[in-house]
């Protein structure tokens, strides 16, 4: 006899059976729904993916060499061309990679000009303040020997002005003298 009889003449009681042909019923449909699945999932993806009856490790890193060569081997990942132009003549935004060697060296001959006139005018610029430092101090030197000038003359001037005075203070004392002299001859 089979399980299935086994378990319907055993003497469990009526509920137990019952129970026990019901788990049974849904094994047998679950393994059915999953080889239903199974057939469903075959069917639906492309054939590619199928294992063809080799293991699925196989299946799996024959799929992942053939994404690689296709990745290797396409145009975009060659970069053979620096940027696709379309039929317009202008460029094309999703297949633009890189400048082309001449207008990378451009932009970098430009970079080179830009960096030399900015040191240029730096150059420019601590030279002028250079010059204006040296004209400054130039100024400042005529300045202190125009001061120093202006100084000895008043002193010298002082000085003759002092040797004056002291010519007229003794030409006074002397008239002074003279007159007192002559004052006191008339004297009676």
């Amino acid at each position: 006899m089979s399980k299935n009889l086994i378990a319907f003449t055993t003497s469990e009681p009526c509920c137990q059976r019952t129970s026990v042909r019901f788990a049974k019923i849904r094994r047998c449909r679950s393994s059915k729904t999953q080889s239903v699945k199974k057939q469903q999932r075959m069917r639906d993806w492309p054939s590619w993916c199928w294992n063809n009856g080799r293991p699925k490790k196989e299946a799996d890193d024959a799929w992942k060499q053939r994404h690689i060569e296709t990745v290797m081997n396409s145009e975009r990942m060659n970069e053979s061309v620096d940027s696709k132009v379309g039929f317009t003549g202008r460029l094309l935004k999703a297949e633009y990679k890189r400048l082309s060697l001449e207008q990378e060296q451009d932009v970098y001959n430009s970079n080179a000009r830009q960096l030399i006139n900015k040191l240029s005018t730096k150059q420019a610029q601590k030279e002028e303040e250079a010059a204006e430092a040296s004209r400054i101090n130039c100024s400042v030197a005529v300045l202190g020997a125009l001061e120093e000038e202006r100084v000895r003359q008043q002193q010298e001037r002082r000085m003759r002005i002092i040797e004056e005075n002291q010519r007229l203070a003794a030409a006074k004392r002397e008239a002074d003298k003279e007159e007192r002299k002559e004052y006191l001859k008339y004297d009676p």
